[in-house]
């Protein structure tokens, strides 16, 4: 018979903290995973002449002290989500990666009106879609631009849908068509690139929505620590059997990332809460269908230099937070706050850098990027990714061993805040996520 059955689970930001939200993101995780209740009794000091001293009892203060949740990192699939939680701030941009070629994609014929038909011709380049021709520099005013310098007449609205893929085109006053069947540049149209299909011209309307989709547009999310940044709450959700634990109020207290030498990248991250709620239901969602980063998809940058080898490498990142009980009407935590997030880089060097090596002795600051490059595509040329960064650190401690082969140096170092950027580490993914986390 079965005592268990290994399950998913999930997170969910939570607004306000502490009240459970269902989580909509399911991720794989690596057993054993465990959580700690704290329940601290509440003993009475009262003597009533009997020989037992503790006659009365209550329950005290109680909270989740740490739930310990490890995994392999997937592009979109949790690491975002603890990114978020660890830092507080998600800064999102659209990457340039929709690109007109030169006498390949660059020609929309059209006609208005039931007018003479127009020949436009967009310029090269590579672009974000944007939302619309408001977003300066996007495709979608590339396309109202230039539509609108060769009627020289109507003017025009230009969305995109980053959820369904599809753009649309408005024009002010009457109708129009797009010629990207009968048209003259019909083998070398933009139909493709802005999600239309040459089987068809559109029909006259004074709105077109592409009849398909453009390809996956790319964004990048920056996530930084401000001194103004409250760090999110979150919902945690765990299958175990029959029984489905919840937990509300949980902040990532601590989250470390692995990547070791012939093995796939592991985060671990700790998660202290507010409170446990026992036996929830399952809930919904899918796991990340994409593949997981890998020791080969990793390069580490020291110092700026690319070619000091790492054995193995952790990054530990620290959120120092504290939940606190206060007069609330309740047992459970009510406040968490952080005392200030702390980073530190542990690992073994392969020394073939003299001048790492010499910054290595004498304790001089260091600096640290790690890039993780997924094989998966998002779009031409536009890769799934992880870069973290330590503008700043210092080596802590190390055994400098004398020995035959490569010199390996087994090492410590703290990061430091970064005057300049008033970071001490940043983290960057890009991705298809079209919002903030």
């Amino acid at each position: 018979m079965f005592s268990g059955i290994f399950g998913k689970c999930g997170i969910a930001k939570e607004n306000p903290a502490g009240t459970f939200v269902a989580p909509t993101k399911i991720r794989r995780f690596i057993p054993p995973f465990d959580f700690q209740l704290d329940k601290t009794p509440l003993i009475s000091q009262a003597v009533s002449g009997v020989a037992d001293l503790n006659q009365k009892w209550a329950q005290g203060p109680a909270m989740l002290k740490s739930g310990k949740m490890k995994y392999e990192v997937e592009p979109e699939g949790g690491i975002e989500e603890d990114l978020m939680a660890l830092f507080g701030t998600d800064t999102i941009s659209e990457v340039a990666s929709f690109t007109v070629t030169l006498g390949v994609n660059d020609k929309i014929d059209m006609t208005e009106d039931a007018g003479t038909a127009i020949h436009l011709t967009l310029t090269a380049g590579t672009y974000p879609m944007g939302a619309s021709s408001a977003v300066a520099g996007s495709l979608c005013a590339l396309v109202k631009s230039v539509i609108e310098a060769g009627n020289g007449a109507s003017t025009y609205t230009v969305t995109y849908s980053y959820t369904t893929k599809k753009m649309t085109i408005t024009k002010s006053t009457g109708v129009f068509v797009i010629n990207w069947n009968t048209g003259t540049n019909k083998l070398i149209c933009a139909a493709a690139l802005l999600g239309f299909s040459t089987a068809a011209d559109t029909a006259s309307a004074i709105a077109e929505t592409s009849s398909g989709t453009t390809t996956t547009a790319v964004f990048s999310h920056a996530f930084t620590r401000l001194q103004s940044a409250t760090l999110p709450a979150y919902s945690w959700w765990q299958a175990n059997g029959v029984d489905y634990p919840e937990f509300a109020g949980c902040f990532l207290n601590k989250l470390d990332i692995d990547i070791k030498k012939g093995e796939f990248i592991v985060a671990d991250a700790d998660w202290i809460g507010f409170k446990y709620v026992d036996g929830g239901v399952t809930q919904a969602g899918l796991p990340s269908a994409l593949a997981p980063y890998k020791f080969d998809q990793a390069v580490v940058t020291l110092g700026g230099a690319g070619n000091t080898d790492m054995a193995d490498m952790k990054i530990s990142i620290s959120n120092n937070v504290a939940v606190e009980h206060v007069i609330a009407g309740t047992i459970y935590g009510t406040k968490a706050a952080s005392h200030g997030i702390a980073a530190q880089v542990s690992g073994t060097i392969i020394f073939e850098d003299v001048t790492e090596m010499t910054k290595f002795r004498n304790g001089t600051a260091s600096s640290l990027t790690v890039v993780l490059t997924s094989s998966e595509a998002i779009a031409a040329g536009k890769y799934y990714s992880l870069t973290l960064t330590i503008t700043v650190m210092y080596y802590r401690s190390a055994t400098l061993p004398i020995q035959k082969g490569a010199l390996k140096v087994a090492f410590t170092a703290d990061a430091i805040l970064d005057p300049v950027t008033g970071k001490t580490i940043s983290a960057t993914a890009v991705n298809t996520m079209s919002a903030a986390l």
